[in-house]
């Protein structure tokens, strides 16, 4: 129950409670997501990219595993291993996870990309989710979302600007590999987006909660992480060494970063999501779009001195960037993303398959029990609006 509704005969002491356990949950969660890059750049030190990503994944998955064990017992659990083999499932490991988690890791570990960066960048993929969404559902926008949207692109603009004039060397390979760098980035927060209008229907056909998504898509990407770490760090037909690659997880330094990354980052933060849904919502939940950014940029900057003897004009456009990327994502969040009334047209549609008749009848009735309860306003019981916020799962 959200703690705005509580019933009047409750105590103003439980009433603080529960709003005091929300706040900690929500900062909890923009923490744990937005420190996943500074953890990310550290581990990239030690570990090639590809083997970083298998290695967050499969330890996420066993704890997702676990998790779901002690919460919906096994055979549920058993139960929701079985979406596995949708492919719908597959495209959301593969775009959610292993792609983006890879992507990132190479970025920071080929092209030089600082923490800042790529969370500012991160930050980003409200914006490219609401565009695909919107293009599928074929649906005009309003002006407010739309300005937002531009806002946004605007922001992610002046950051990429602010990586070129920065100071370099004089062989001007610093630049060149930044560059690269925040194209890199860029495609895997435009993979990271895509899975987010893909997971969004794959709830509509299946109805799994967060915590039971989640497990789906970190065991489907781990599977395909831990093949692309086979094919590309440990095999010798493309140049991998499995001695080398392998090596540094014989050292304790590289296991606290991977140990947060699979832990915290790639399984804790889908349960806290799913508080957060539950009791405020999945329009207030999406504050922590708006709270990742700003962590990852702090972090950056006094960890590892991202900011440190930067020009008066680099300094002003990052400012300036990520001040517009936060605006632009707030501003085409400000409608309902998408709400249960939608998801029935959706799953109605003359496009969907006899097969889809049960999740069609599903969503119905869960609509219909909202609307009987009054709740269904701003998308707050329909599960698209996180997902279409693209889950901290960095």
């Amino acid at each position: 129950m959200r703690p705005d509704r509580l019933p009047s005969s409750s105590s103003h002491a439980m009433t603080h409670k529960s709003v005091l356990i929300t706040w900690l949950a929500l900062l909890t969660y923009a923490i744990i997501a937005g420190s996943a890059f500074l953890f990310t750049k550290a581990a990239t030190q030690l570990t090639p990219p590809c083997t970083l990503a298998a290695l967050r994944l499969s330890i996420g998955s066993c704890g997702l595993l676990l998790l779901n064990f002690v919460g919906f017992g096994p055979r549920e659990t058993l139960a929701t291993l079985d979406h596995m083999k949708r492919p719908h499932a597959v495209a959301v490991g593969l775009l959610n996870t292993a792609i983006p988690y890879t992507l990132y890791a190479y970025a920071m570990h080929s092209f030089g990309v600082q923490v800042w960066l790529a969370a500012a960048i991160s930050g980003c993929t409200p914006l490219i989710a609401q565009i695909l969404a919107m293009v599928r559902r074929a649906k005009r926008p309003s002006r407010l979302v739309v300005a937002g949207l531009f806002v946004g692109l605007a922001g992610l603009a002046l950051l990429s600007v602010a990586t070129l004039i920065r100071p370099v060397g004089s062989t001007g390979a610093h630049r060149t590999t930044t560059v690269s760098g925040v194209l890199v980035q860029i495609v895997a927060v435009l993979s990271k987006a895509a899975a987010a209008v893909i997971a969004q229907r794959h709830h509509e056909l299946t109805g799994l909660i967060a915590p039971k998504l989640a497990l789906v898509q970190a065991v489907v990407g781990a599977l395909l992480a831990l093949l692309l770490m086979a094919v590309v760090d440990l095999s010798p037909l493309v140049g991998g060494d499995a001695a080398t690659a392998l090596a540094p997880l014989g050292s304790w330094h590289v296991w606290p970063a991977l140990l947060y990354l699979g832990l915290a980052s790639s399984c804790v933060v889908y349960f806290l999501q799913f508080h957060l849904i539950t009791h405020v919502g999945a329009v207030r939940q999406m504050t922590v779009d708006y709270l990742t950014p700003i962590v990852g940029v702090a972090e950056g900057g006094f960890f590892r001195c991202d900011f440190c003897d930067l020009p008066v004009l680099p300094t002003v456009l990052i400012a300036a960037g990520c001040l517009l990327a936060l605006v632009g994502v707030a501003l085409s969040q400000h409608t309902p993303q998408y709400s249960a009334a939608a998801a029935v047209h959706d799953v109605a549609s003359p496009a969907h398959s006899p097969a889809d008749a049960p999740a069609l009848e599903r969503v119905r009735a869960q609509s219909d029990e909202a609307a009987n309860r009054g709740h269904v306003q701003q998308g707050t019981h329909s599960f698209a609006a996180p997902l279409l916020s693209a889950y901290r799962r960095t």
